[in-house]
């Protein structure tokens, strides 16, 4: 009895305790902000989008700015100045902590320098070496529908949510993880500079009291 209680609870942990990084796409110029994060498994990237016409794709870093094939892609996220930032966000759950790297397909802005990456090495494959790589680099647009995520409605919008039609699985080389049957290369992971309060009354609350209920288990009270 126990022991089913503990295999109950021990989910629910990990979810309280994961953490959700926003990341804007385009703000203030052709960045990722931030550029780099450090996520676990778990972890969620909520990407928020400015003008004029950015999104998020995945590459690897032997081919900086070259979409793979089956990884993340959030879709062209169009968003007017008037506006000054997008009604949707594109949200990616990590499920590994390989380096994952990401960059913006639109035009030359990867090469500009419009790129970043989760879990980054400590040396040889870094960003920085990315993003000198990426200067000579011939940009590509991953095909078909956006996959790995999930499009909702940003915090006061109107705009329904839309679950992703396609996942990425995490894998020893990275990938995110989404909704669907297909499973792309790359890792998905969250963690870094800024964290919601969403996700910190989460911890305070539902982490607390699973907490509480594995203590009574461990116990010998249920």
């Amino acid at each position: 009895m126990q022991l089913n209680v503990l295999s109950a609870v021990l989910p629910l942990l990990s979810t309280a305790l994961a953490k959700t990084t926003t990341i804007a796409v385009g703000k203030g110029g052709l960045i990722f902000d931030p550029n780099t994060v450090t996520a676990a498994k778990g972890d969620v990237l909520e990407f928020h989008f400015y003008p004029q016409d950015h999104n998020v794709a995945q590459s690897s870093f032997d081919k900086p700015c070259i979409a793979d094939a089956a990884g993340i892609w959030s879709g062209f996220m169009p968003v007017t100045a008037e506006q000054g930032v997008g009604n949707e966000t594109f949200s990616v759950t990590i499920n590994g902590t390989d380096p994952l790297w990401l960059y913006c397909s639109q035009g030359q802005h990867c090469n500009a320098g419009m790129a970043m990456v989760v879990n980054e090495p400590k040396s040889g494959n870094t960003l920085k070496a990315y993003l000198d790589a990426a200067k000579n680099a011939q940009p590509t647009d991953p095909e078909g529908d956006y996959r790995g995520g999930i499009i909702a409605a940003a915090t006061n919008s109107t705009s329904s949510s839309t679950s992703a039609s396609t996942s990425a699985s995490g894998t020893a080389s990275g990938t995110a993880s989404g909704t669907a049957a297909t499973q792309p290369s790359g890792t998905s992971t969250a963690p870094a500079s800024s964290t919601t309060t969403g996700a910190a009354v989460k911890l305070e609350t539902a982490g607390l009291a699973v907490l509480g209920l594995a203590g009574l288990v461990v116990g010998g009270m249920i």
